[in-house]
């Protein structure tokens, strides 16, 4: 019985790995992390099954395409047409606003209303009027305002 005793009693301590603190804190940062991680990854599947999938119809698409056509004429006639304007001989500016849509025209005209930062309707920039400006309002005439 009394070795029973003492077994019970005297029994050799376990040791407990000693680990640094800044493992430590690496550790509850990462845990953190994975978990704010894992909450975004929740939000976004439940976004994604939320979101409908837009439905074109055919009209839209053949309206698409005769705007599209109707925008490369215009611009083909622009080339050989002649125009009033001049740049001034001395430095000035214009305000540029956008004042139309541009969906379904021309990947020429959405690049030159990108490129004057047009983005938004009835957003506005100042432009310095020169020869090069005035081809590239005139490109973008229809969708646009200046003086």
């Amino acid at each position: 019985v009394l070795s029973l005793v003492s077994i019970f009693c005297i029994r050799p301590r376990r040791k407990i790995p000693l680990v640094p603190e800044n493992l430590l804190k690496k550790r509850k940062a990462y845990q953190a992390l994975k978990a704010t991680q894992a909450k975004q990854a929740l939000l976004q599947r439940k976004e994604r099954k939320g979101k409908q999938v837009k439905f074109k119809r055919l009209e839209w698409f053949v309206h698409d395409s005769w705007r599209q056509l109707r925008d490369r004429a215009r611009l083909r006639r622009l080339k050989v047409k002649p125009h009033g304007l001049e740049a001034p001989d001395r430095h000035s500016l214009a305000f540029v606003v956008r004042i139309e849509r541009i969906n379904g025209v021309s990947s020429l005209v959405q690049r030159t209303i990108a490129r004057l930062r047009l983005s938004k309707i009835f957003s506005g920039v100042f432009v310095k009027v020169t020869p090069e400006t005035i081809k590239t309002l005139r490109i973008v005439e229809p969708y646009v305002t200046w003086g």
